[in-house]
């Protein structure tokens, strides 16, 4: 009985380290890619923005406000990189953006490690249904009519923002408060 347990614990250490090396390892793509990300950005101004994850009505109003907001933007015209955690969105935000974005549009699907580098957080259980998320709710509602609500295909506590990258380094970040705030357009 006692081997048993012995051999059994040993494997699921062994599968403990693995699943860490496997997971540092994935870390180490996306600070590649950050650093990619912010080396690019030497050559020209690049904005990146990352959704939550793609069926909530905070995306959607997200992702109409970046294209009121690309809309309105003078030369020079930034380079865009959308980041998004799964693909079902893919096809929506290459057709609502690609026009608005003439200096340029990447859009790339992450695992959450590139939501990590950056610094974005997964939210906590507040973060997704305090009052001021729901009163934010009901505003995106409101702007944004045409919205059902849909089951989420990927990590619906991981938050989302907006970087401006400029000569390789982040020179303008907005983390939000919570999954509604979507102030990242303001100023």
């Amino acid at each position: 009985m006692w081997s048993l347990i012995i051999v059994l614990t040993a494997i699921a250490l062994a599968t403990y380290k693995f699943l860490r090396f496997v997971s540092k390892c994935g870390d180490h793509k996306n600070q590649d890619l950050m650093q990619e990300l912010l080396e690019f950005s030497k050559s020209q101004k690049t904005i990146v923005y990352f959704l939550r994850h793609g069926g909530c009505i905070f995306c959607y109003e997200g992702l109409h406000d970046f294209k009121h907001f690309l809309a309105e933007l003078d030369d020079p015209l930034p380079f865009v990189v959308v980041v998004l955690l799964d693909d079902a969105h893919l096809e929506t935000v290459r057709q609502d953006l690609t026009p608005l974005c003439r200096a340029g549009l990447r859009i790339i699907v992450d695992d959450g490690g590139l939501y990590r580098s950056f610094g974005l957080p997964r939210g906590r259980f507040l973060d997704l249904f305090s009052p001021a998320t729901c009163i934010a709710g009901f505003r995106a509602m409101q702007k944004i009519p045409s919205y059902r609500i849909k089951k989420p295909r990927s990590d619906g506590f991981q938050m989302g923002g907006f970087f401006v990258l400029n000569s390789g380094e982040i020179v303008r970040s907005f983390l939000g408060k919570h999954a509604g705030d979507q102030q990242f357009f303001v100023d």
